[in-house]
């Protein structure tokens, strides 16, 4: 199809059901064609997928390890898709994360742990929690595709529009 072929992650992290291992694909689309394959991509759960907005990275987490009560967190280059950072996370809980417009910083949340969350995806500081407000939690989420750091929430009959801003002294880094 040319220049102009779509790549997608089709079932981007697929269990392997004989060691609990997850793999990473990537599809041609439309032709359904298996570009590349990771096996042994994650040891858990996907929780989060997100791309940085240049592309050039791809953020995947874990659900929480029981055991460990840490989420896995893995850095991919989407050229090689080779992991560039890789570790074990007790600080961030996001379920459902958007990058920043500085590809280096998260925006998310998790229900299961009622927070909001700044994130540094690449040193795994978390430079601001906001727990939800009220009893509600979100059934949807969206980033502003223009004004890449608002983001809206679905609450139940309301709708919230957050601003995100890295805090200054971050940004210098």
């Amino acid at each position: 199809m040319g220049d102009a072929l779509v790549e997608l992650v089709g079932e981007p992290l697929v269990i392997d059901p004989t060691n609990n291992l997850y793999h990473l694909r990537l599809w041609r689309y439309p032709e359904m064609d298996l570009v590349k394959k990771i096996d042994n991509a994650h040891k858990y759960r996907s929780a989060a997928l997100t791309w940085s907005w240049d592309s050039k990275v791809l953020y995947t987490s874990t659900y929480i390890d029981r055991k460990t009560h840490k989420m896995n967190i893995k850095l991919w280059e989407t050229e090689s898709w080779q992991p560039i950072q890789h570790y074990q996370s007790g600080k961030t809980k996001i379920l459902d994360a958007f990058f920043l417009p500085d590809n280096k910083h998260l925006f998310g949340y998790s229900e299961h742990t009622r927070v909001f969350q700044l994130v540094n995806c690449y040193t795994d500081e978390v430079l601001e929690g906001i727990d939800f407000p009220d009893a509600s939690y979100p059934y949807a989420i969206s980033q502003n595709p223009v004004k890449k750091n608002q983001f809206a929430f679905a609450f139940n009959t309301e709708i919230w529009i957050y601003e995100i801003e890295v805090p200054t002294q971050v940004k210098e880094n």
